[in-house]
């Protein structure tokens, strides 16, 4: 694995704080979320009851995307795109994790999916 791609993989499990994505997109907390409302910026991960963070590589995208002045119809298709996959990542480490064990927590010490949603 090149050096590139193994940036790529940390910062796809690196969170960003509501206050780190607003350093690194500088829009208030109505406009994000106007601009998730409009499908214009990646819906943040919920953590707890009262916190919630984005995934740096979905953040680190957009600001590609704004740079390269694309229309927003295209950043629209790019979060619609980012989101499946980030579903589709999810999944995959839902069923990877809970075929491992059956209490729910995978060989790293993660838990499942199923684990999580039974505490919410």
């Amino acid at each position: 694995m090149s050096f590139t791609e193994l940036a790529i993989s940390a910062n796809q499990h690196r969170l960003l704080s509501p206050d780190e994505t607003q350093k690194r997109i500088p829009y208030p907390p109505s406009t994000r979320a106007l601009r998730v409302s409009q499908g214009l910026f990646p819906r943040p991960v919920k953590l707890g009851a009262r916190s919630v963070a984005w995934p740096e590589h979905e953040i680190e995208a957009l600001i590609s995307a704004r740079i390269a002045s694309q229309s927003e119809e295209e950043i629209r298709e790019l979060v619609s795109q980012l989101m499946r996959e980030r579903a589709s990542s999810a999944a995959l480490r839902y069923f990877a994790g809970s075929s491992s064990t059956s209490c729910g927590a995978s060989s790293d010490g993660s838990t499942s999916a199923t684990s999580e949603a039974g505490h919410e």
